[in-house]
């Protein structure tokens, strides 16, 4: 739950080999963050992932990050935060071996590790078209069949207008853990005061939302295409790559999944779930 009622994130630790091993029930240990971050919550801790094992130790750790610019990360729940940070929050959860046993011991702690300021990013304009869903909801019909209603229910709302979309947020993306480092990212904005070079750089970014493949002409040329966590689930990847070479300058960046068996089997059955239908 998001917004004023926001309460802290919750991390709930379990042992991997008694679910895999098909164990009737699972021991879960629940650890709330509310109050951690020196009074405030923890807000969406992003837990990290190893390509290799052995990564974690002998007692097992297990990373998480997370950014604290948010409202919710913030306050008392109602005020509202500052929305900028200079932080990224390093979260260890140590001893996760013990989660083995009966009686696990495991300890959830942070550190503050000092970033350059930022804040949310930008909004991304829509490419300019119909809007079939706004136009639905302004619609009392409509709207009455969308949300089942059983007698006419106008969109208390309306007129709803076409607005610019989230280009994301504060949050961190999936950390890896890697050669002994933890390697993160995320999307927000730089917050810079004008006429520094970030706020110059910023100044020249431009975000579209589009199909690259079926609509090239709307992405003009760039000195890299960075395809990441994409062509695994894209229906066409040829055509994706054909747009990518033909705008990329200098070159094309590509993520590939691990050499783990196990995660290129997860990968390979969530694409085949969200493969689209055969076309009769």
């Amino acid at each position: 739950m998001f917004g004023s009622e926001f309460h802290g994130a919750q991390v709930y630790a379990f042992s991997k080999r008694a679910l895999e091993s098909g164990a009737s029930s699972v021991a879960v240990t629940q650890i709330d963050t509310h109050g951690m971050d020196n009074g405030n919550s923890g807000f969406t801790l992003a837990p990290s992932t190893s390509p290799k094992a052995g990564e974690q130790g002998e007692n097992g750790v297990e990373y998480f990050l997370s950014s604290n610019a948010a409202d919710e990360a913030h306050g008392n729940t109602f005020s509202k935060g500052p929305r900028t940070s200079t932080q990224i929050l390093v979260w260890t959860l140590s001893n996760t071996r013990s989660l083995r046993r009966s009686n696990p011991d495991i300890d959830l702690r942070h550190s503050d590790l000092h970033v350059d300021r930022y804040s949310t990013p930008d909004p991304s304009a829509q490419k300019v078209g119909s809007t079939p869903l706004r136009e639905c909801i302004n619609n009392t019909d409509c709207n009455s069949f969308l949300f089942n209603c059983a007698t006419p229910c106008p969109n208390p709302f309306a007129p709803e207008p076409e607005y610019a979309l989230d280009s994301s947020d504060t949050r961190m993306m999936p950390p890896t853990l890697a050669a002994g480092k933890l390697w993160g990212d995320h999307h927000p904005r730089p917050k810079g005061q004008a006429g520094t070079g970030r706020a110059q750089v910023q100044a020249r970014v431009e975000r579209q939302i589009t199909d690259y493949a079926e609509h090239p002409d709307q992405t003009p040329p760039a000195d890299i295409a960075n395809m990441h966590r994409v062509i695994c689930c894209y229906p066409d990847p040829e055509a994706l790559m054909s747009a990518a070479r033909a705008h990329a300058r200098d070159r094309v960046a590509i993520t590939n999944p691990g050499e783990a068996r196990g995660g290129r089997a997860v990968l390979l059955g969530r694409n085949l779930w969200l493969a689209p239908p055969p076309v009769p």
